[in-house]
């Protein structure tokens, strides 16, 4: 699954299930998102991150433009959230 806004990339979901990771490919799944979604209400407890980093490269303008839109719209990044992940990072963190 790859997530786009404004036709720039901003998340990838690889079919990992041979590592025991559900994957959404026989029933629907459901993605909630909005200027709120950061809230409370959204965060309780950990966060399930088991996924592998990407394997393609975005090029440089791909970069800029992720770099952009992490500036201006992120609120909320998992992979600085120490507190939800006190014994390290996913492994999706990792550069």
């Amino acid at each position: 699954m790859i997530f786009f806004i404004d036709n720039v990339r901003i998340r990838i979901h690889k079919n990992q299930e041979d590592f025991g990771v559900p994957y959404p490919k026989t029933r629907p799944i459901k993605v909630f998102s909005g200027p709120s979604i950061a809230d409370d209400w959204a965060m309780q407890g950990r966060l399930p991150a088991s996924f592998e980093p990407m394997q393609e490269r975005l090029d440089e303008r791909g970069k800029r433009r992720l770099r952009w839109v992490q500036k201006r719209y992120m609120i909320y990044n998992y992979c600085k959230d120490l507190k939800h992940f006190p014994e390290g990072l996913p492994r999706d963190c990792k550069p």
